[in-house]
């Protein structure tokens, strides 16, 4: 008898415990949908207004990228940060949102409450396709020409297809071509293709460059073209006997190249149709140029401080991180190169070492019809400058290196 009265206290006491466990999960999920309810009111109750504000500010784009560029407003130029809708969109604040409640994701407006909901879809802005193609005929600076036996490349499960972060690409066939990584570099006008000087302020007059003006009309036209990812390296296959042709992919030595007529002849002549479907040319001014002017209006690292493209400084401690170059800055001689793409921290939408590993040759020439090269680089005291540098070279060495790129 004591026994059964034990057992009916044990369980009363069991159900006890269950009905509050039961009770507590009810006010839980009460409060959690009275939480949403409250929410979902809140955004209810602003979303017209906080969609007039940005649909205004997109008309108001669209007429200023017209008049002033002479372009359409892009998907591209409308995916703001939450900081920056904050300014946009005055109703986000006024009514109560924190600041990254709102995001815009491929050209549509998003409130990202207990869920992510898509609250104003972009339709069309300005008519401008984003992706890429088949058909190098519908190639735009947008829409980057992807032919067969190309693909974009896939790292750490992302694919690097996005145009104002670095769309890469990587050529697929070939025997010394293969694994050759190239980033597209949008041309969006005729005005956008030009050389810089003096930062971004003048173009060069005592610097020539007839290869880059042969090609103004193609890369125009196509919408861009593709720089080599990484500095040239060898790739162990020769080229009629006299040097190994070049490759670009990650991990090797730079290839070394005379900057004289014969050492860049030599180089031009084994890529120039290397790469099926493209074009391959060492790296013009204005490539070089334009490359800087696109890294410098897109990429967060460099936040429109000139001191990364053009420093020049004293102490080696005071450089900043990408100023200095990839290299052993304890041996300021050919022997101081470093594998190309070595370091992340080097690597600026996608393409590595501009201002350094090794000295780069272009195909620009100064008033005396020297070779110019660009960026830094580890010989002597090269590694002072930032990745707009422009000087002329002595064609008696050997040590400089080069990139090549693409175009159609």
């Amino acid at each position: 008898m004591k026994k059964n009265g034990i057992s009916l206290i044990v369980l009363i006491i069991t159900v006890a415990v269950a009905l509050i466990l039961i009770g507590a999960v009810v006010l839980r999920a009460r409060d959690e949908n009275i939480s949403g309810q409250a929410m979902d009111v809140k955004l209810a109750n602003n979303i017209t207004v906080i969609k007039e504000e940005w649909n205004n500010y997109l008309q108001t784009e669209k007429t200023n990228y017209a008049s002033e560029y002479k372009r359409p407003l892009s998907i591209t130029d409308i995916n703001k940060s939450s900081s920056e809708l904050a300014s946009i969109i005055p109703s986000i604040a006024k009514a109560g949102f924190s600041e990254d409640e709102f995001y815009v994701l491929g050209g549509n407006l998003v409130y990202n409450g207990d869920n992510a909901t898509v609250i104003e879809k972009v339709k069309e802005v300005g008519g401008i396709k984003f992706g890429y193609t088949e058909n190098k005929e519908e190639s735009a600076w947008n829409q980057p020409y992807v032919p067969s036996g190309y693909s974009i490349v896939e790292e750490n499960g992302k694919k690097l297809n996005n145009i104002n972060e670095g769309f890469v690409i990587q050529c697929n066939t070939g025997t010394y071509q293969k694994g050759s990584q190239f980033v597209w570099v949008p041309v969006k006008s005729e005005e956008e293709y030009r050389r810089y000087y003096n930062g971004f302020t003048d173009e060069p007059t005592d610097y020539i460059d007839t290869v880059g003006e042969s090609q103004k009309d193609s890369i125009v036209k196509y919408g861009g073209f593709y720089i080599g990812r990484f500095e040239a390296s060898s790739s162990n296959v020769q080229y009629n006997n006299y040097y190994n042709y070049p490759s670009v992919i990650k991990g090797a030595k730079p290839f070394n190249a005379r900057p004289d007529d014969n050492g860049i002849s030599g180089v031009m002549t084994s890529m120039a149709n290397a790469f099926p479907n493209f074009k391959a040319t060492l790296v013009t001014g204005y490539m070089w140029d334009i490359t800087c002017k696109w890294i410098y209006d897109t990429n967060s690292k460099i936040n429109k401080d000139m001191d990364y493209m053009i420093v020049e400084k004293d102490n080696v401690n005071s450089y900043k991180l990408l100023s200095i170059g990839n290299f052993d800055v304890d041996d300021y001689t050919s022997n101081g190169y470093k594998n190309t793409g070595s370091s992340e921290d080097y690597s600026l939408n996608n393409i590595y070492d501009l201002s350094g590993n090794t000295d780069e040759i272009t195909t620009e020439r100064n008033n005396s019809n020297q070779y110019v090269i660009r960026g830094g680089g580890c010989i002597g005291l090269n590694h002072r400058f930032g990745i707009l540098r422009r000087d002329f070279i002595n064609s008696n060495v050997t040590y400089y290196g080069f990139r090549y790129a693409l175009y159609i």
